[in-house]
């Protein structure tokens, strides 16, 4: 199904670790020591409910309208998330670019591209492009909410890697 608005919470919400990551197959992410220890993976809770934004900003009050950097994960639309590497995180980039980045999870595999419409055509008629859908909602939300981040919503770039690229390149993103 197409994603929906977040629902409104009361008060300060702590966001002080990394959304889930969308399933997907990790198996031999970890089976050899060297490459666990050089791109040290980093794969938490997984769940369909995935869709997170990742923000990371050089100041919130100091009145700056910064560029904004969305980053989409490769892994052909099967595999990865915004996180899954060290060098994926924002801080220094955000720091010493003096930008707003964001980095975002969204629905990958067969959760994120199975066409069920045959099933029901009305009900499941967004189905084959859910994970598609979850990154402009998640463009919305960068659009609507990052000047409270420091942010300038008319100065986005929307940039990826591997499939991140492809996603960016087909203008779907």
């Amino acid at each position: 199904m197409p994603p929906k608005e977040p629902e409104p919470w009361e008060g300060i919400r702590p966001a002080v670790f990394w959304g889930d990551t969308a399933p997907q197959i990790t198996e031999g992410k970890y089976r050899n020591s060297y490459s666990t220890f050089t791109d040290h993976w980093n794969y938490y809770d997984v769940s369909e409910d995935c869709l997170m934004l990742n923000v990371w900003t050089p100041g919130l009050t100091d009145g700056k309208k910064r560029p904004v950097l969305v980053w989409l994960h490769g892994g052909g639309f099967t595999n990865g998330n915004a996180i899954e590497q060290d060098g994926y995180k924002g801080e220094n980039i955000s720091r010493y670019g003096d930008i707003v980045f964001v980095s975002m999870n969204h629905r990958l595999g067969p959760i994120g591209f199975s066409d069920f419409s045959g099933v029901d055509n009305k009900k499941f008629a967004e189905s084959g492009n859910v994970g598609i859908l979850d990154l402009v909602a998640g463009l919305k939300w960068v659009h609507e909410n990052i000047e409270q981040f420091g942010g300038d919503p008319n100065n986005v770039t929307i940039m990826g890697q591997s499939g991140g690229g492809a996603k960016v390149f087909s203008g779907y993103g």
